[in-house]
Formats: structure tokens, C-alpha cells, sequence
């Protein structure tokens, strides 16, 4: 006997023997099931794949150093993964610094020097002559003081692009390098996915474009697992050999799945056919499966259903004892059990 079915005989024999010893009645609001008309739902079998993925490349080329990874492991944006070595461009660093140190110092003495006689050439103190002399050699210096600043920043990029980091939060799906191989410049060398990112990929045919939209949530299950989906993407570019087009569904609560699992999406028909329709809010989960209470002289019976067809405030359903006219609790269904005693309040 499976671990949902002798839940509900011990459910079902406890409110039994509540009901039998006097338990006071839940109060409940009902509405009544309607005849309508409904797009059926067609399923669609689809496949998971992760939406955001990077094979992260260097953008120096270099040996190895140092490797702050495994494979599989979970990684935060901007964790540095590997460490390229970086000894000959320290020295240049140094170098070039050192260049800069020198040409910041010549360079502060000639712009004072420079203002000053900016200052008495404008009261006709000094020459023409001697003034454009000092201006040409302060826009001589700073010239090179900014070029050696610029070189000295560029180094320094340099070095920060031999520290490899996680371009997103993931996990790490493979490792390329490890300490002592060489790199090259654009090379990958490691693979990185955003397990919170997930999407289907599925191809339908043109019948059924019209009735997606962004805004509506999309019935979908892995086994019995119910997932919220939403479209992402619809390419308006028919496979010829199906005539189907490719859509793509966002999975809204992705906890527990990873690429490559199946999935089925039910998507509503062009054609409508007859069905019987409740509140969205009469059906809920119980026992690992969908159910519906049905108020029947003062008692909430369960019936499990078949879901037929989705609106924006109804849902077709089949199950035993669901027929037009009858009543379905809407309120307060989620607190009772098979058989418990209820109460109907606002008729």
C-alpha cells in the first residue's frame, strides 16, 4: 500500500470518528459546478536545459597558478576560480611605477613653475619667449606623465584579467586547467551554469502560438511534480520537416530539477468542446493529488480529479460525482478532510 493511500484511510477513519463523536461543523463557502465550454488541454512533451550558461575564456594568456575549484561545486559571482602567474608582470609594474613616481614629481615642479609665470606674463613681467618655453615644457611633461599613468593602468588591467572569476553565481560544470598549464588568450577553461535559471525547450505546432502569452502561467509536471511555467521566447521560424515552431518556457519554481530532465506541458486547443467548470480556488492539493470537495448534506466528500481545461477564473474538471448543479467548497477547503462535517455560510 503507497505511503498517499494509507495516509488517507487514516485521515478518512479519524474525521469518520470525529464526525460520529459530535465535531463541530467548519464553516465553508460553496459555488456551483456550470456547464461551459473549454479549450482542452494538449499535452507537450518538452526538455530542461539550463537558461544561463558560460564556458568562462582568459583574457591573458599565462601559466597556471592557481586552480580555487572542483567540478560541481557551487560558486558566487565574482569568486575568483583561477589565478594566472603574474612574476614578470610585477616587475613591469614596479618598473613603470617607479617611472611614474619620477615623472609625477618633475611634472608637479613644472606646473607650479608653469602657473607662475602664467601669472606675471599676463602683468607683462616676463617675455613672450621665456613664458612659451615653460608652456612647452609643462605640455611636454604632462604628456608623458599621463602616457607612463595610462601604461602603468594598463598593466594593472593586465593583472586583473589573470584572476579568473565566476561571471554569475552557479555551479561549475567542468574544468578545462589545472596548476602549471598554459593558457591562451580567449582560451576556455571552465564551464559554469545558473541552476536557478532554468527553461523548456519544446517545439508546437502553429494552433496553439495564439493562446500563449507572458503573463499566463503555464500547467506543466515533471512526474508529479507540479511546475509553474511562463513562455520566454516563441521563434516566429517554422522546422519544415514538422511545421512546428520552437517555444521556450521560463520555470518559475526550479528547486530540484537540472538540465536534461523531461517534461510535460499541457497547452490549451483551438477547438472548444463542452466541460464542467468550478472557481479556481475549489481545487487543491491533498494526499499528493489533486481534489476537489464536494458539499453533500452538511458533509465535504473528496473526489479527486482530472484537470480539462484552464480560464482566467475557472477550471474544466471530470471526476465522480462532479455534475452541473452540484456544490463545491471554495473557502475553507483547506482545512477539512474526507467525510468532515461542514457548516454553508453566505447563501
Amino acid at each position: 500500500m503507497s505511503k498517499n493511500l494509507r495516509l488517507f484511510f487514516i485521515t478518512f477513519f479519524i474525521s469518520t470518528s470525529l464526525f460520529a463523536a459530535g465535531e463541530t461543523p467548519s464553516l465553508v463557502e460553496v459555488a456551483k459546478v456550470k456547464k461551459g465550454e473549454i479549450n482542452p488541454l494538449q499535452k507537450f512533451i518538452g526538455t530542461i536545459y539550463y537558461g544561463k550558461n558560460s564556458n568562462l575564456a582568459s583574457k591573458e594568456s599565462g601559466v597556471v597558478k592557481e586552480v580555487n575549484f572542483s567540478e560541481g561545486d557551487k560558486v558566487e559571482q565574482g569568486e575568483i576560480l583561477y589565478v594566472l602567474d603574474t612574476a614578470l608582470l610585477n616587475t613591469k609594474i614596479k618598473e613603470v611605477r617607479g617611472s611614474v613616481n619620477a615623472l609625477k614629481a618633475d611634472f608637479t615642479n613644472q606646473e607650479k613653475e608653469y602657473k607662475r609665470l602664467e601669472k606675471l606674463y599676463k602683468k607683462r613681467s616676463v617675455s613672450e619667449q621665456q613664458f612659451d618655453k615653460t608652456r612647452f615644457a609643462y605640455e611636454k611633461l604632462k604628456s608623458q606623465y599621463d602616457s607612463s599613468k595610462a601604461s602603468l593602468e594598463s598593466l594593472l588591467i593586465q593583472k586583473a584579467n589573470r584572476s579568473i572569476k565566476a561571471p554569475f553565481s552557479g555551479v561549475v560544470t567542468s574544468k578545462r586547467k589545472e596548476v602549471g598549464e598554459w593558457v591562451n588568450t580567449g582560451e576556455s577553461v571552465a564551464s559554469i551554469v545558473d541552476t536557478s535559471d532554468l527553461e523548456i525547450k519544446l517545439n508546437i505546432p502553429a494552433r496553439f502560438i495564439n493562446f500563449l502569452n507572458k503573463d499566463s502561467l503555464i500547467k506543466s509536471h515533471v512526474g508529479n511534480l507540479e511546475v509553474e511555467t511562463q513562455l520566454k521566447s516563441l521563434v516566429p521560424l517554422a522546422e519544415i520537416k514538422t511545421r512546428t515552431f520552437p517555444v521556450k518556457l521560463k520555470i518559475l519554481n526550479p528547486e530540484g530539477l537540472i538540465e536534461g530532465m523531461s517534461i510535460s506541458v499541457s497547452l490549451p486547443a483551438m477547438k472548444k468542446a463542452p466541460a464542467l467548470l468550478v472557481p479556481r480556488d475549489a481545487l487543491i492539493k491533498k494526499f499528493g493529488q489533486e481534489v476537489v470537495f464536494v458539499a453533500n448534506d452538511g458533509v465535504a466528500n473528496m473526489v479527486p480529479v482530472k484537470i480539462i481545461g484552464l480560464t482566467r477564473s475557472s477550471i474544466a474538471i471530470a471526476g465522480k460525482g462532479i455534475v452541473p448543479g452540484g456544490q463545491v467548497i471554495v473557502k475553507g477547503n483547506e482545512r477539512i478532510f474526507p467525510n468532515s462535517p461542514i457548516q454553508i455560510i453566505g447563501q
